[in-house]
């Protein structure tokens, strides 16, 4: 045998068997970060698609209390900059609700395809030994060594990042709650105080 050829071991029936095993264990590793990350993508789309509910039913809520109460209110000006102010603070709500799932969703997807890189080559492998075992019988004598490397890997390429602050989504749902606020404020004011504005 030259030093280029690989060294082999034979295998019996139980190590077969573990193989198989091991196979199979990859294969479920697989499924399973395949199924949690729809499983993510499940939850943010319900979760969004309610969001988005929420935030319609407020507009029709706002909507009709406008064309109910504008006859009462002694400043039109103060009126209509509030009524301007909580309509802006819905839509961009609804537009900051759709960048952030967009992005969560594109963040769920690349964490999808480089978790598939990092198993492929381990599943690959474990398949790989389990078919020259059962045709011939023998695997590789490095073989346990090269599946600890691919364990390693993947358990390092797998573990997330602590993510850097510039790559968090900003919150900037108290920006929307304080402009619906103001907004709120100026119609109670064109309600109860005419004189605090120009008719």
């Amino acid at each position: 045998m030259s030093k280029s050829e690989p060294e082999y071991i034979a295998v019996d029936k139980e190590q077969v068997e573990y193989l198989e095993q091991n196979y199979a264990n990859a294969i479920g590793l697989f499924k399973e970060v395949s199924s949690a990350i729809v499983d993510q993508e499940r939850k943010y789309l319900d979760g969004h698609q309610k969001y988005a509910e929420v935030v319609t039913q407020t507009i029709g809520v706002m909507a009709g209390f406008g064309f109910t109460a504008i006859g009462r209110a002694q400043s039109l000006v103060l009126f209509g900059l509030g009524e301007l102010l909580m309509f802006a603070s819905v839509f961009y709500s609804l537009y900051y609700g759709n960048e952030r799932y967009r992005k969560t969703v594109d963040a769920l997807n690349q964490s999808w395809h480089s978790s598939a890189k990092v198993l492929k080559p381990r599943v690959e492998y474990a398949n790989e030994l389990r078919v020259q075992a059962i045709t011939e019988g023998r695997i590789p004598a490095d073989a346990k060594m090269r599946i600890d490397e691919l364990d390693a890997n993947m358990l390092e390429k797998l573990t997330p990042p602590e993510p850097a602050p510039d790559d968090r989504l900003q919150d900037r749902t108290p920006i929307i709650i304080l402009v619906a606020a103001v907004g709120i404020i100026l119609i109670l004011i064109s309600f109860a105080n005419p004189h605090v504005a120009v008719q």
